[in-house]
């Protein structure tokens, strides 16, 4: 069995249910928690030991909640044998590399942490990730990896990304300062939306009852060649009302906002900010 953290992301899912065949329990976020990682629920639910796998993304997507390392480590401590906890942490960086559980996985074997490079790293192209274990479960892993997993271009490109990082420290506290002003932006367009900025590069919008639906406001974007991601797929819990935005640079945030005001004007869902109120 497998208790996974929402979202755990189309391959895992995968992975669990359709290629293992595992039973998957799902630990559902709430809206009304702001998306948040309950760590009290979830410790009670991890320490009772029925599950043999736990799988946290964190910090989660889609929602760019985090769970802070300390908490996590409390959880996974008090875990009984023989649970084996699985911690993506694909975002890590928009937080701080301090909130690493690498340190944890290298000596707990009942620990793996894994690493994207497509995200933290802008390395999607060259599909590069990294995992760290205790040397023994290392090596069990080892045996059921295929030969050549990463390429000779994405294993240069990655050695030269870890070698550099202030480079990505700066891009990371960059993007923050960026998320922080499309969040500000955005809550002014339509001041009965939420904006959920979180931690990673990418923040939510989930829209009121009365406006349109995250899938007529992303189809509308499109019209000005801007491409949000409608959650509705992802989990029922989003209720078909919210959307995911990327971080970009200065230009292209002005223009994501720009194409946001123009799509509820489409909707016919454009009044003054103190009408809304």
């Amino acid at each position: 069995m497998c208790c996974c953290s929402i979202r755990v992301t189309a391959s895992y899912a995968h992975i669990t249910e359709r290629v293992i065949g595992c039973r998957v329990d799902r630990f559902r976020l709430r809206a009304e928690d702001g998306w948040r990682v309950d760590s009290e629920r979830l410790a009670a639910v991890t320490a009772t030991g029925a599950y043999d796998l736990v799988v946290v993304v964190n910090p989660n997507n889609p929602t760019g909640r985090h769970l802070p390392a300390a908490q996590l480590s409390s959880m996974i401590a008090d875990t009984p044998e023989p649970t084996r906890w699985w911690i993506d942490e694909a975002y890590l960086g928009y937080v701080g590399l301090d909130q690493s559980l690498s340190n944890l996985a290298a000596t707990d074997p009942r620990v793996v942490v894994c690493t994207s490079m497509s995200k933290m790293y802008a390395l999607s192209g060259v599909r590069a990730a990294f995992l760290v274990a205790e040397p023994e479960t290392a090596a069990q892993l080892r045996r059921w990896t295929p030969p050549w997993p990463v390429s000779l271009p994405a294993q240069l490109a990655a050695v030269a990304a870890l070698r550099d990082p202030a480079y990505y420290a700066d891009r990371w506290a960059r993007t923050a300062v960026l998320r922080h002003r499309l969040a500000a932006d955005l809550s002014k367009v339509d001041p009965t939306a939420t904006v959920d900025e979180a931690v990673a590069n990418f923040l939510t919008v989930t829209l009121p009852p009365d406006g349109p639906s995250a899938a007529q406001v992303v189809q509308e974007c499109r019209h000005h060649n801007v491409y949000l991601r409608d959650l509705s797929p992802m989990s029922a819990a989003f209720q078909g009302r919210t959307i995911r935005i990327a971080v970009r640079d200065t230009a292209e945030n002005t223009r994501i906002v720009a194409a946001y005001h123009a799509a509820l004007a489409a909707a016919g869902f454009e009044r003054d900010s103190e009408d809304r109120r």
